[in-house]
């Protein structure tokens, strides 16, 4: 491709910067934004235990695919074994149900009623196109006062993520959770 000399200096550097931002820009939509790596996944971990802590409803549920499917067992001295599929609709009508009753729990418990998570990601697989991510993670949910441990959650979990238009989403999931 021959370019037309001008009269203006500094147009064929404009030209080239151009093409080469299209071709960067190109490159990213069709290629870059599709892949997930490790850091990809604690990222998204961090983003998703910071949005818990702070009851914000709209980035967990930002994190979950429109699609997503899930497989939940939960398994409890009172109520034996109960299994359910969840969906996004669910995992984050479920979320919000969590949050508004520990409102009220903070309000009806004296001492401060506090809520306390931790994560621990056993193991991260990358596919080998680099489009899907499947994580092995423990997480465990306790709550109480700082006296009395009234309830904890232990889960282990396999979560996929998948890129869509560029953000990490979690796509399915299978969990095992056992209630004290």
């Amino acid at each position: 491709m021959k370019v037309p000399k001008t009269e203006e200096p500094g147009v064929n550097m404009k030209i080239l910067v151009l093409i080469v931002a299209i071709a960067g820009g190109g490159w990213y939509w069709f290629m870059g934004s599709k892949r997930v790596s490790e850091s990809d996944v604690h990222a998204h971990y961090t983003q998703q235990t910071r949005a818990f802590a702070e009851r914000d409803l709209k980035a967990i549920c930002d994190g979950i695919d429109d699609a997503f499917s899930g497989e939940d067992t939960l398994v409890s001295a009172a109520a034996g074994r109960v299994n359910q599929s969840v969906d996004k609709a669910k995992a984050c009508s479920s979320y919000e149900d969590f949050f508004a009753n520990a409102k009220k729990l903070e309000a009806s418990v004296p001492g401060g009623f506090q809520i306390d998570t931790s994560q621990n990601l056993r193991g991260i697989e990358i596919s080998a196109d680099k489009k899907r991510a499947v994580v092995q993670v423990q997480s465990v949910v306790k709550m109480g006062t700082p006296q009395v441990l009234l309830a904890k959650f232990t889960s282990e979990k396999t979560d996929t993520f998948e890129r869509r238009n560029g953000r990490l989403k979690l796509v399915s999931q299978t969990s095992k959770t056992l209630m004290e």
